[in-house]
């Protein structure tokens, strides 16, 4: 299944506040995109809601960070390959001062938390070091 760029994607709907800090919030959203019958489908997903992707086989789950709930100001994001029974981290960036404070981490672990935890995370085999 093809990854897009972020910006082919249909702009997210469902924006939830994170708290990574006592005076820090921001914002996720998350989208899943999927294929059946030759044809493509694209989820806002409730970032909330735990194990709601458990029963959907394959596709593309983006996981994207925000300073905002307007979705102006852009600061991270992962892309992982869902398979039934792996997470495959694909691509992940985090822009500015948001380098190297662990939001792939975060991604991360939302990524399992809307599949289930059912699924093996691991990284492609390709470095993704210099998107971190």
């Amino acid at each position: 299944m093809q990854i897009y760029a972020p910006y082919q994607y249909p702009d997210p709907e469902i924006f939830r506040p994170v708290s990574i800090g006592k005076d820090t919030e921001l914002f996720i959203t998350i989208r899943f995109h999927t294929c059946a019958e030759e044809k493509d489908f694209i989820m806002d997903v409730n970032p909330d809601t735990l194990g709601i992707l458990k029963d959907i086989p394959h596709g593309n789950l983006l996981i994207d960070l925000w300073s905002d709930d307007t979705g102006e100001d852009w600061i991270a994001s992962t892309v992982f390959k869902a398979t039934s029974d792996t997470l495959e981290l694909a691509e992940s960036r985090a822009f500015g001062k948001w380098r190297n404070m662990g939001l792939v981490n975060l991604m991360t672990i939302r990524a399992q938390d809307v599949t289930g935890w059912t699924r093996e995370i691991f990284e492609m085999e390709r470095s993704t070091a210099g998107y971190l």
